[in-house]
């Protein structure tokens, strides 16, 4: 089969709307592999690993951000993502991040709106036309 993409990552705490995402992902063949997390501080670590290990490969080429969760928000984990893209150049054009929320409040638009690292604000749920925008998008 082929995919459009070798790895995404999912990152939210809601059991539910990963698995519903994960599917969404897999049977759109949009990404080969889908590494799910409900911590973004999890994946914030792995990130950097790569980044110091100089796994560039090994890097997700797009993260789909909750934005309410409770250990570290969305706009939490995008701080720190910004702060590994300030030492590891290559992160950049390596990574996308796609901002997939319930949230319709203008505040949270208006806070992530401005990184360089978010491609997309995404209201949930996610659906395959969702998807195929993205790859237009880019």
């Amino acid at each position: 089969m082929n995919y459009r993409f070798k790895k995404s990552y999912l990152i939210d705490e809601d059991e539910i709307d990963n698995f519903i995402n994960e599917r969404i992902l897999s049977t759109s063949h949009f990404s080969e592999i889908i590494e799910i997390y409900n911590d973004g501080n999890d994946a914030l670590r792995i990130i950097e690993d790569l980044c110091k290990n100089n796994n560039i490969d090994e890097l997700p080429e797009f993260i789909f951000l909750d934005l309410n969760m409770p250990v570290i928000s969305g706009t939490e984990f995008l701080e720190e993502f910004e702060k590994i893209g300030e030492k590891y150049e290559f992160l950049r054009p390596s990574t996308r991040i796609v901002i997939l929320s319930s949230s319709i409040n203008p505040n949270d638009f208006g806070k992530v709106s401005s990184s360089k690292y978010v491609l997309k604000y995404i209201n949930k749920p996610l659906i395959p036309a969702y998807l195929d925008a993205l790859v237009h998008y880019l």
